[in-house]
């Protein structure tokens, strides 16, 4: 479903009770911003459950909202780290920088285009290798602040073209229902204050109000199903 799509459903949700909610009156806009948050709040639940689980398919949640931008690298410094400023780029984000998938060097035209670089985890392991002769071969990137450093590349790399959750005005990210479904619950309840929709009923059971959101959420979804 569409990141727009829903956050007009919980927009309307919102004002069918908003009687029941807090005092204070939101807007379309605070919802839309309020489901943002919220998706990225179960990505990281989802994300630390499938890691817990050793799920082979963690990622299922995100791949909808990958795309690819370029960002050119500047100059290189005295042990070769050229950056990929990505400022004025948000991004759903994502536990140990997971929300990157991929970086794929651009320039050199010579068979090594798109393939994508590695990108570390652990903040610091980047100095075992750089400046390491032994490493030079080793093209890999980390993510610091809002950007990429780079090791390694040839001089003629000039770009990096970043595979990872973007979240920009002109973007309209495809939430799965799942995800969908929780962030609403997130959303409605916890931030927006309806008691219908901070916990299951006494009985475990879904309450009427989250059973008639589940509903909604599958019509909209057989609305687009080709």
């Amino acid at each position: 479903m569409l990141l727009s799509t829903l956050s007009e459903l919980n927009w309307q949700m919102y004002n069918s009770g908003r009687a029941r909610a807090t005092s204070r009156d939101f807007s379309q806009k605070d919802v839309h911003e309020f489901l943002k948050l919220a998706v990225s709040e179960v990505f990281r639940i989802y994300y630390n459950a499938s890691r817990r689980n050793k799920d082979g398919n963690g990622f299922y949640f995100i791949s909808p909202l990958l795309s690819i931008a370029p960002f050119k690298l500047g100059e290189a410094n005295l042990i070769g780290m050229r950056r990929a400023d990505m400022a004025g780029f948000d991004m759903f984000r994502m536990p140990h920088d997971a929300h990157i998938t991929n970086a794929y060097p651009i320039g050199c035209n010579n068979g090594g285009d798109y393939k994508s670089i590695d990108i570390l985890e652990n903040p610091g392991e980047e100095y075992f290798y750089a400046g390491n002769p032994k490493f030079g071969s080793f093209q890999f990137g980390v993510v610091k602040g809002v950007g990429i450093n780079t090791y390694n590349l040839p001089p003629c790399v000039q770009k990096l073209d970043v595979e990872a959750t973007f979240d920009a005005p002109g973007l309209d990210p495809d939430i799965s229902r799942d995800v969908a479904f929780d962030a609403s619950n997130l959303t409605l309840g916890k931030m927006l204050g309806m008691p219908e929709f901070m916990n299951k009923g006494i009985d475990n059971s879904y309450t009427p109000q989250q059973k008639n959101l589940k509903q909604r959420l599958s019509n909209q979804q057989a609305e687009v199903q080709p």
